[in-house]
């Protein structure tokens, strides 16, 4: 480690086991979700914060987000209880109540299904399910 990075990392380990919500941000369900993204990056990336210095549009640096978003997905909206709740006919309205997320988050949650449980289905059926 470079005399640099250790002064980043010193300078920077006061902030790194807390999370910041700003109070602009007035939909409680979207401080559930940025909460969970945060969880999502504190359980799968603890103990890696020397790589929260790369530069942030690094391939490590999206893969991270792309894992902490997946993790937020599957705490709010899991797989199993979405595709039950497709295939029982709930329209987009009654699935974004009954998980209580933002339309965004929803959208980016079944654009994440669509492409991760897709091999389950004829891609045709999974589109099906979609509202």
């Amino acid at each position: 480690m470079t005399k640099r990075m250790g002064k980043q990392f010193k300078d920077m380990a006061h902030v790194l086991n807390q999370v910041a919500i700003r109070d602009s941000i007035e939909d409680v369900r979207h401080v559930f979700e940025l909460l969970a993204h945060a969880l999502g990056h504190y359980l799968l990336h603890a103990g890696n914060q020397m790589d929260l210095l790369a530069p942030p549009h690094t391939v490590l640096a999206e893969k991270w987000e792309r894992q902490a978003w997946d993790f937020a997905f599957e705490l709010l909206m899991p797989a199993r209880k979405v595709e039950t709740f497709l295939r029982n006919g709930w329209s987009e309205d009654d699935l974004q109540e009954a998980f209580e997320v933002s339309a965004e988050f929803y959208q980016r949650r079944m654009q994440a299904f669509q492409r991760e449980y897709a091999h389950l289905f004829f891609v045709q059926d999974v589109a099906d399910l979609l509202p």
